[in-house]
């Protein structure tokens, strides 16, 4: 899977909190690929995250039964995120684009915690700057769902992922 990022030239790599992330790019248009992603490379809260590639396709398929492992992995507590969670951004962004209404606000949820844990706010190489793309496409998916959820829960949670991902955008 692959999801666009702003920036780059025909095949470019930068560290994200000192891993290599590569992408590539037809026509001035860049795409992280995902398969390029080094995952064994990368740590998550439990060590090396070579198996978050899988652990995402799970999510895919099934958002709120896989939720809780991906937040064990990716952002538990949903305050500490670690390199593979911000790798996962833009597969999230992907799988928020594809997947249905009702399982949006699972994918959003997951996106938004890691999105406010990232350090270093509009510096260079911080995640918010080399996946800003997946980031803003987030904030929208996220901005449209408030206006469909219709339980209070579901507005609140969404209301306070709005405000991580805007917060994750905001320049300093």
């Amino acid at each position: 899977m692959m999801a666009i990022l702003e920036n780059g030239s025909d095949r470019s790599s930068v560290k994200v909190l000192g891993v290599a992330v590569t992408w590539w790019s037809p026509s001035g248009v860049t795409w992280l690929d995902e398969r390029m992603t080094d995952w064994s490379a990368l740590t998550d809260a439990c060590g090396p995250a070579e198996h978050v590639a899988g652990l995402l396709d799970r999510f895919e398929a099934d958002p709120s039964s896989v939720w809780s492992e991906v937040m064990d992995h990716l952002c538990p507590q949903l305050d500490t995120a670690f390199p593979a969670s911000y790798a996962a951004l833009p597969r999230l962004a992907e799988i928020a684009i594809a997947c249905s209404a009702e399982d949006l606000a699972w994918v959003l949820l997951a996106a938004g915690a890691i999105a406010a844990c990232s350090p270093g706010l509009s510096k260079p190489g911080s995640p918010q700057m080399v996946y800003s793309a997946p980031i803003r496409v987030l904030h929208r998916l996220t901005d449209r769902h408030l206006s469909r959820a219709v339980e209070a829960g579901e507005y609140v949670n969404l209301l306070q992922t709005q405000g991580c991902v805007v917060f994750a955008l905001w320049p300093v």
